[in-house]
């Protein structure tokens, strides 16, 4: 649990829209996806884009945090993600 906390706070220092979370209780890494509001809404585009930059972050991230989960060190999560 102590080296998926290194990974979480690794990830969201660098994530573009970071709020990834870790539930001590059910032991699952979650996301929370908050939006402000500014002046009574917001626009379909932003919160599509918003949602598209959320599920393609957590492709990106899973096999890296599944190394984590593996043991492999959480300070390292950044240089496990798969290049493209």
């Amino acid at each position: 649990m102590h080296e998926l906390e290194i990974a979480l706070a690794h990830v969201n220092n660098v994530a573009m829209i970071g709020c990834y979370g870790l539930s001590y209780q059910t032991k699952l890494i979650y996301y929370r996806f908050t939006i402000p509001i500014y002046d009574g809404e917001i626009s379909s585009d932003s919160l599509d884009r918003a949602k598209t930059t959320v599920l393609n972050n957590a492709v990106q991230l899973e096999p890296a945090f599944i190394r984590v989960v593996d043991g492999s060190p959480g300070e390292d999560v950044l240089s496990y993600m798969p290049t493209t």
